[in-house]
């Protein structure tokens, strides 16, 4: 169960939604589907039982009608009986014949026979050349039922074939038996019309007498049991008493391996039951079809579903799958294209929101650009405000000095250099300054502070002549040089020698500021934090963690200083910037120190 549970939130909204509606409607429509094939089922079985019932029914109600027949006929002969005293041969068997083709029907052979054994025949003369055995013997057994309507067991006449006959006593007005009428039915024809009632597809019938006789059967039929006769076919014994034990109604039967059921009626006017079989595998073959069009139905509707379902999911998540891709997208805030939305719904809401949420944040990172750019300026104008008033009353002190030496040549180198380097601080063009400019500023301030220290520093530069068209920031080396001079060779107590070096490594521009005095200690060192800012107090005190901060705004991340030192032997600072050219505007005046 975690593991599926797991699987199923690993998945997108759409393959849950999908998953989800398909589960759902798969099982509602089993569920339906198995119902009505179940109820279909027990109708269609019921209905078909219920006809079967009522095509016995109407072979009854067919058997009584035949039966009602014979004693219409037999009445006539009743009712005519003087033709018979007469002893008028063809005046007899004219009548009869005229008595079949009124009522004809399954009435085939008429005969009357008197007391005295004189045989009359709707046929005579053949009765006269081929006679009918059974007929006297079939006579004497029904003697003893006289007073009413009887009917013997089936057998064969030469005259009508297969065969039954009725026996009725005719009496005279007197109420004097005179002879006895008989009336021999068609089997043959009885047969057909059994059969076009009671076969069906799947169905077999057996008509039996009172006395359990069979009358008819089908004699081609899978459900029912044969014997091997030479002349005839006869149906197994067994069988037929099987059949004979089954009470009326309807029962389930095994007949030959086969399932069966048997609808058994009551006996009808004639004592005869008539046995109806359904083959069971028929019997289901309308259900099995019915099961058939079910599953095609079901197949057709699950992919109706499922189609329904997948449309509706991809209508749900595709706009969400592509905000979602769109989000991903977003790399240029300086660029936004909102995402189209005609939608009223909810996805629709969302776009909205989305394309507000994006305006918003493309007004805030002008707002922080914006913010960002001021900063910029602030710190630009801070490391500009270099020359601090400690700073031009040490220079304006000096000059004072070589004044009153009479030191004309060194006031005016001097007064060059101040003046030169301030030009070069406050000039607005641009914050940037090729390298050559910036290395000539550095020899300006360093002669201003060889009027103040005498010879207690010397500055060598060596560089490159194709990187002096390289891109720096302004002023970015002069704090550099301010800390070798005050916390490197003048705490060393000795004369010493800072020497700026620039560089090329592939697509960098590294700049040396090396000198040999005091150093830092490694305590120190570890204290020193590049990435914490101070606030510049005065051109002579600008830290190198601004220089530091600086060249990282301006350049990113990968740029900066590095410090490398040991105590009494000096300390080395190395800057690195990408390589690039500027165009050079114009010379800065002064001398070289």
């Amino acid at each position: 169960m975690k593991r599926f549970r797991s699987w199923y939130g690993s998945l997108g909204l759409a393959v849950k939604q999908f998953l989800f509606l398909s589960a759902v409607t798969t099982v509602l429509f089993a569920l339906l589907v198995w119902n009505n094939w179940k109820i279909s089922g027990q109708l269609i079985e019921e209905q078909m039982l219920r006809d079967a019932q009522t095509i016995v029914e109407r072979t009854n109600y067919l058997l009584n009608a035949y039966s009602d027949h014979i004693q219409s006929i037999l009445l006539l002969l009743q009712m005519n009986r003087d033709v018979f005293v007469s002893g008028n041969e063809k005046e007899a068997e004219a009548a009869m014949r005229n008595y079949l083709e009124l009522k004809g029907t399954i009435a085939k052979t008429l005969y009357f026979i008197t007391e005295s054994g004189k045989v009359y025949c709707s046929e005579q003369v053949l009765f006269d050349i081929l006679g009918n055995p059974p007929l006297l013997s079939i006579y004497k057994d029904l003697r003893e039922n006289y007073g009413a309507i009887n009917w013997s067991e089936p057998y064969y006449s030469p005259l009508t074939g297969e065969t039954v006959a009725f026996v009725r006593p005719v009496y005279s007005k007197e109420n004097q038996l005179i002879g006895t009428a008989v009336v021999e039915i068609d089997l043959s024809l009885v047969h057909k019309r059994l059969e076009h009632l009671l076969v069906k597809p799947g169905q077999s019938y057996v008509v039996t007498t009172s006395r359990h006789l069979p009358v008819d059967f089908q004699t081609d039929s899978d459900l029912l049991i044969y014997e091997n006769h030479p002349t005839r076919k006869r149906l197994d014994s067994s069988f037929l008493q099987t059949l004979l034990d089954i009470p009326a109604g309807v029962r389930d039967l095994e007949v030959g391996g086969r399932s069966a059921v048997v609808i058994k009626s009551g006996q009808n006017l004639l004592g005869w039951n008539i046995i109806s079989l359904i083959d069971k595998e028929h019997l289901y073959s309308s259900i099995n079809r019915l099961d058939d069009n079910f599953r095609s139905t079901a197949a057709i509707w699950f992919l109706a579903l499922i189609v329904s379902a997948f449309m509706l999911s991809r209508s749900f998540t595709k706009p969400v799958r592509i905000l979602a891709a769109k989000m991903d997208r977003v790399r240029d805030f300086d660029v936004l294209s909102p995402l189209p939305s005609t939608r009223e719904d909810e996805i629709g809401s969302l776009i909205r929101s989305y394309n507000a949420l994006m305006e918003r944040v493309h007004t805030l990172i002008g707002q922080v650009r914006e913010s960002e750019r001021r900063k910029k300026e602030y710190e630009l104008k801070m490391l500009q405000s270099q020359i601090g008033p400690h700073f031009l009353y040490n220079t304006l002190a000096c000059i004072g000095s070589l004044a009153k030496q009479h030191k004309i040549d060194e006031v005016r180198q001097t007064i060059r250099s101040l003046i030169g380097l301030l030009s070069f601080s406050f000039h607005k063009s641009s914050e940037y300054a090729t390298l050559a400019e910036e290395l000539e500023s550095l020899r300006m301030y360093a002669q201003i502070q060889q009027m103040r220290y005498g010879d207690l520093f010397r500055l060598e530069i060596r560089t490159d002549p194709e990187l002096l068209d390289c891109e720096v920031l302004k002023l970015l080396l002069q704090p550099l040089i301010e800390n070798a001079i005050f916390h490197g060779i003048a705490a060393a107590e000795r004369r010493g020698t800072i020497t700026v070096i620039g560089r090329s490594r592939g697509a960098k521009l590294q700049l040396f500021v090396i000198d040999d005095g005091a150093g830092i200690s490694r305590e120190a060192l570890r204290s020193l934090a590049l990435n914490r800012k101070q606030d510049p107090k005065s051109f002579n005190h600008v830290g190198l963690i601004n220089v530091h901060e600086r060249i990282r705004i301006h350049y990113g991340e990968e740029y900066g200083l590095r410090i490398l030192s040991r105590p009494n032997r000096g300390t080395v600072v190395r800057v690195e910037l990408p390589r690039r050219l500027l165009r050079k505007e114009g010379n800065i005046s002064g001398n070289t120190a």
